[in-house]
């Protein structure tokens, strides 16, 4: 191999070094989160699957995992992932006032229609967010926990109510939260919203 060449692999695997050494920090990163903090990422999760250097970056979202409620706020993200292949799932409380009930039934069917994965958990109180990227062969697929009081409906992104959480890329805290979320996952209901039900 020429000196070019020689010299081409190393600085092609010293940029494989420092991408790794960039993704370790941002590995290991977890940071409190307010209303503020949680409207902005959301909406830059909106933003991401429209941005065509998203991949190379390695902020292509593979999958949605989410429990709380939800809107039809959501569903220009959700459309947007599927549409390249990411999976949603979302899991509810279906439970309160009839009225309240048959307009969040509303939401929950454009939400599928948007191609979301629906399942209700009366017992499920936690609120999280895991979201799955990726951009082989740039980077390895690595994960983001967003734990806390937030919502994913109008009161939750609108800024009217003081939340608080965290977020993190903690290989640990994202396993152990992707492995509670499937637990529920599975123990849980697919349920068709028929709105008729709440009225």
């Amino acid at each position: 191999m020429s000196d070019a060449g020689e010299y081409d692999k190393d600085i092609e695997t010293l940029e494989k070094i420092f991408r790794n050494m960039r993704l370790a920090r941002r590995l290991e990163k977890v940071e409190c989160m307010d209303s503020n903090d949680f409207r902005k990422y959301i909406h830059g999760l909106i933003d991401t699957p429209k941005n065509p250097d998203a991949l190379q970056r390695g902020d292509a979202v593979l999958c949605i995992r989410a429990s709380g409620y939800f809107s039809t706020a959501m569903s220009s993200l959700f459309t947007d992932c599927i549409k390249l292949g990411a999976s949603v799932q979302l899991l509810t409380q279906i439970s309160g006032r009839k009225e309240a009930m048959r307009l969040y039934a509303i939401d929950l069917n454009e939400l599928k229609k948007a191609g979301a994965q629906i399942k209700t958990n009366n017992n499920m109180h936690a609120r999280m967010l895991l979201v799955d990227y990726g951009g082989w062969p740039i980077y390895p697929k690595f994960g983001v926990l967003v734990l806390g009081s937030f919502d994913f409906n109008k009161e939750g992104l609108g800024g009217s109510r003081h939340d608080f959480g965290i977020k993190t890329s903690n290989l640990i805290l994202v396993n152990s939260a992707s492995k509670f979320f499937e637990r529920i996952w599975n123990s849980s209901e697919s349920e068709i919203f028929e709105i008729e039900k709440y009225g």
